[in-house]
This record gives structure tokens, C-alpha cells and sequence, in this order.
């Protein structure tokens, strides 16, 4: 009765909403790059998953580190660097935040290193629901605004 309560509130409070697509399952530079549109850009946003390899049939602009998206990783940055340069983002969250897409995305065989970030990761994607959407991810961005404000210290 509560999930049903919640989702018709979720329903109610996001019409208009703008809605994101990244390839599902998520991966945490896609959750990343979506918590900084969140935060940063459009504090309404919902997010929804597309089948890797499935072409998404909505503007780039509104797609996560797909082929067209303006949100990818390249060969030199992450999806969340790319979206944070775009958006022209730049406070010690987000700083700290770039350590981390770097390591999971693109050094991931060093991931045993870096135990608090392998953390994170698993939080992150314990809270991820397990359809592909639309969702507003609260849950994994709480996860991660928690982590900003315990390594702000």
C-alpha cells in the first residue's frame, strides 16, 4: 500500500518532468553523471534505462553516456567529467567525485585499492531499482550526497 501511495505521489509530483535515459542496468558513472544533472542542472529530472546496444530514440541531450549522448566517456574522461566540464561544475563534491568515476570507469582492476569507493559502488547500486524506469533515483543520490558531506570534513 506505501509503494503504491509513493508512486502515485512520484507520479503526481514529476508531470512535466524531463526524463533522462542511460543504458540499463546502470553503471555508477551513469548514476553519478545523473545525480550531477539532478543537483546541478534540473532538479526535476527522472531518469530511465535502455537495452545496452538499443539505440535511444530521444534528443542526445537528453541521453547518459550513450554513443550520441553530450554526457559520455571518452578515452580521457568519464561521462560524470564530461557532464561537469559541459555544465561547468566546479566545487570540492564534485572534485572528489571525479577520483571516483575515474577509478570505477576507467582503472576499474584497482578498485580493490580503494576500499571507501568500492563502498560507495556497492551502495550505490544496492539502492538502483531493479526495473529500467522512469525513476528519480533518490535513493542512490542520497548515497551519494551522504558521501560528499562525510569527505567534506
Amino acid at each position: 500500500m506505501i509503494r503504491i501511495l509513493f508512486s502515485l505521489l512520484l507520479a503526481l509530483s514529476t508531470v512535466g518532468a524531463v526524463t533522462y535515459y542511460a543504458y540499463f542496468p546502470y553503471e555508477s558513472d551513469s548514476v553519478l553523471t545523473a545525480w550531477l544533472i539532478k543537483r546541478y542542472k534540473d532538479p526535476g529530472a527522472l531518469f530511465a534505462g535502455i537495452e545496452k546496444g538499443r539505440k535511444a530514440s530521444v534528443p542526445p541531450a537528453l541521453q547518459i553516456n550513450t554513443t550520441s549522448s553530450p554526457y559520455r566517456r571518452s578515452s580521457r574522461f568519464t561521462a560524470f567529467e564530461s557532464a561537469k566540464r559541459r555544465l561547468g561544475i566546479s566545487d570540492s563534491c564534485t572534485q572528489k567525485l571525479v577520483k571516483v568515476s575515474r577509478l570505477l570507469e576507467m582503472a576499474p582492476w584497482r578498485k580493490q585499492q580503494f576500499p571507501e569507493y568500492l563502498e560507495l559502488e556497492r551502495k550505490i547500486h544496492d539502492a538502483l531499482p531493479e526495473d529500467p524506469g522512469p525513476h528519480d533515483l533518490s535513493e542512490a543520490f542520497s548515497i551519494i550526497d551522504d558521501y560528499c558531506k562525510e569527505n567534506d570534513r
